[in-house]
């Protein structure tokens, strides 16, 4: 039986770079990179909007991404950091991972052993995501 290892997401301080660690990434992941991105420019002033991208690239530490770093560079660092990650998406999480979420989403119930404000919190979080 083999078992995936998912990819980790290491922030210490708002003012470090995040790191994307290598594995496998799921969308929790990306997105917990993206908001920890995010952090990490409104904490560091001296980063201009146009070089976020330029800055955050080294902190892909998977093989593979660092290869399609290095394959798109020029490409990568003229994009804003929203079409940045949109092109992470695409490239890092499988073909369906919105529809597996969204069915997730769909499919979510309420249990009678469940608390209420849990079972909407997790549901927010999964919207968030998607």
């Amino acid at each position: 039986m083999s078992f995936i290892r998912t990819a980790k997401c290491l922030h210490k301080e708002p003012k470090c770079i995040p790191l994307l660690m290598a594995e496998e990434v799921i969308p929790l992941i990306m997105h917990q990179w993206e908001m920890a991105c995010e952090d990490f420019f409104s904490a560091s002033k001296k980063v201009d909007v146009t070089d976020h991208v330029a800055t955050v690239l080294s902190s892909l530490k998977d093989l593979r991404a660092q290869d399609w770093v290095a394959t798109h560079h020029a490409d990568l660092v003229v994009l804003s950091f929203s079409d940045f990650m949109i092109e992470l998406h695409c490239e890092f999480l499988p073909n369906s991972w919105n529809n597996n979420l969204y069915i997730k989403i769909c499919s979510f119930h309420l249990k009678l052993s469940n608390f209420f404000i849990l079972w909407i919190n997790k549901l927010h979080h999964l919207n968030i995501i998607l």
